[in-house]
């Protein structure tokens, strides 16, 4: 039923899936000037490696994940790997902007660090909110592991929206990886107070502290709806 709605849409721009799926077995599927799409779903890992192989979407530049796994050790690498392969395709995909919410616990550490590596496009990253320290693994992975630009996580980053992180680590983030690309246009972080220091602050041409969210859910976030804290 999905593959039929699909297919009917050929000039679709915005697509927002909020399904679980057992599969998605197809034929191709061509969405040429799909440029926006978000996917929420628990069982993502089931289906959603069939959707990237069988959806041709060359004009998306703006991908939305949450994941939300109905069991903690579910894995979505599978999905990932198909990401990854898409960026090495004859017709590579180059996002713009990757959204992700509710990752913890799914993802390994070294294979999302190859993930992002690959995406060397991707100028804005957020990582949604969650549960205290949920996207630990996310953040991680954006910290450099050579003096190398290009084994660089994410080297075209230029936006950071992150949630549910430890100042520390985000200070680390922006000094680390500010020695390779450069200085972080815009920041966006939500944090506990702490005894850090704040020199990293001035490290980012544009620093925001976010206050209260509208919601968490990812629609709202991503369009930023929220307070600022001075």
């Amino acid at each position: 039923m999905l593959s039929q709605f699909l297919g009917a849409l050929i000039n679709l721009r915005t697509l927002a899936l909020e399904v679980n799926l057992q599969s998605f077995n197809t034929h191709t599927i061509k969405l040429p000037r799909l440029h926006s799409l978000a996917i929420k779903s628990r069982t993502i890992d089931c289906w959603g490696t069939g959707f990237l192989h069988n959806v041709q979407m060359p004009d998306l530049r703006i991908l939305t994940l949450c994941v939300n796994a109905e069991q903690p050790d579910d894995s979505i690498e599978y999905f990932l790997d198909e990401l990854v392969n898409l960026t090495d395709s004859e017709d590579p995909l180059e996002l713009d902007e990757l959204h992700l919410f509710d990752f913890a616990q799914h993802v390994d550490a070294g294979f999302l660090h190859r993930l992002y590596t690959k995406m060397s496009k991707v100028k804005t990253l957020t990582l949604g909110p969650g549960e205290d320290y949920d996207n630990l693994v996310l953040a991680t992975a954006l910290l450099p592991t050579s003096s190398r630009l290009q084994d660089l996580p994410l080297p075209g980053l230029q936006t950071l929206v992150v949630f549910d992180v430890p100042k520390q680590l985000i200070r680390r983030i922006i000094l680390e990886r500010q020695s390779l690309a450069g200085p972080l246009e815009e920041l966006y972080c939500s944090y506990p107070e702490g005894n850090e220091t704040d020199d990293w602050q001035l490290q980012v041409k544009k620093f925001h502290r976010i206050g209260h969210v509208k919601s968490t859910r990812y629609t709202d976030v991503v369009a930023r709806q929220w307070t600022y804290l001075v």
